[in-house]
């Protein structure tokens, strides 16, 4: 089975006005409008690409693939915690009272583990009441 052809693509572009270099992702839809985006970074561009090649070449208009800047297991805790939810947009209601409310107090300075068991062991030396 031969691959698709590739609807979109990324060309280098240096504009002649300024003269900084960027990614255009040019291409046509299904629909027949035309796509040309600039992007600073190849990466972005990248990204863009894989999202229209995608859009494109789903059947029936759901896309199967998505650019994402997460990765596999940062998409698989937001699929649970979307499976979790009633609504989709829970989820920040439930990140924001976490940050606020619940988030673990981070210690900033600890001591080191000998140090501790050596105050630990002074303390308890001279504690007579717990023995």
């Amino acid at each position: 089975m031969k691959a698709p052809k590739a609807r979109f693509k990324i060309l280098p572009y240096q504009n002649p006005r300024t003269g900084t270099k960027s990614w255009r992702v040019t291409g046509t839809r299904r629909n027949g409008v035309r796509i040309r985006e600039n992007f600073a970074d190849a990466q972005e561009a990248q990204f863009r690409h894989t999202e229209l090649e995608a859009e494109f070449h789903a059947a029936n208009g759901v896309a199967a693939l998505r650019a994402t800047r997460l990765t596999d297991e940062q998409v698989g805790i937001a699929e649970a915690a979307f499976k979790r939810l009633e609504r989709d947009e829970d989820l920040i209601t439930a990140v924001d009272h976490w940050l606020r409310t619940g988030k673990p107090a981070s210690v900033r300075e600890s001591p080191r583990l000998d140090d501790a068991f050596e105050a630990w062991l002074e303390w308890a030396q001279a504690t007579t009441e717990l023995r």
